[in-house]
């Protein structure tokens, strides 16, 4: 476990998780509907398609390297709906 912070204190989070503190809290706190994504693959391919536009665009003005660009272009085009990106 790790410790992060935010305004309103100090919590543990997962080693493994790509979140946050302010995360933790809003999946504490807002239970939507408990349907994880990995039930919508379409969705989460969709997102990464905007990852890799976002950064596209940050390469194109300068912001990320050659290797950052290629990285996110290669999660994207190998994710299969199950992996995180």
């Amino acid at each position: 476990m790790r410790k992060e912070h935010d305004l309103l204190g100090e919590r543990l989070i997962p080693d493994d998780a790509y979140y946050g503190v302010q995360s933790a809290r809003a999946m504490e706190n807002f239970h939507i509907s408990g349907v994880p994504l990995s039930q919508y693959p379409d969705l989460i391919r969709a997102l990464a398609m905007v990852k890799l536009a976002a950064a596209c665009a940050n390469y194109d003005c300068k912001q990320f390297s050659k290797e950052t660009r290629a990285a996110k272009h290669d999660s994207v085009a190998h994710n299969d709906g199950d992996a995180e990106i």
